[in-house]
């Protein structure tokens, strides 16, 4: 027979199960809802998930946007690279051309006196 409450320092798990059964109690009433949803419809989205799944859109959209633009860009700078170069390069012959008339100019006025002074 029982003569009391069971003394709650000798035992632990009796100490323990007020807060054990409050635990299972608020994880029974917190799945409930979840389970009963699963049962009673078919597949429903939750906006939660929904906002995931925007959030996990917009990532491969933004992701693919990048890597579209890094290809972009690298042609980009590869005909900048291009361009400078050949630019580069016919100012050069330019100067190059520029010096070489100079020279020609400056050998014909040395000419035409040599002549003229005769």
């Amino acid at each position: 027979s029982l003569t009391g409450p069971p003394n709650v320092h000798s035992n632990p798990n009796v100490a323990s199960f007020p807060l054990m059964a409050s635990t299972c109690m608020k994880l029974l009433l917190f799945l409930a809802p979840c389970v009963t949803r699963g049962i009673t419809t078919s597949v429903t989205i939750t906006p939660i998930q929904k906002v995931l799944q925007l959030m996990s859109d917009m990532v491969a959209k933004g992701t693919k946007e990048k890597q579209d633009e890094e290809v972009k860009f690298t042609a980009f700078s590869e005909w900048c690279g291009n361009t400078k170069r050949m630019k580069a390069d016919e100012i050069a012959a330019g100067n190059e051309k520029m010096d070489e008339l100079k020279a020609f100019i400056d050998k014909s006025v040395v000419k035409i006196k040599k002549l003229t002074e005769r």
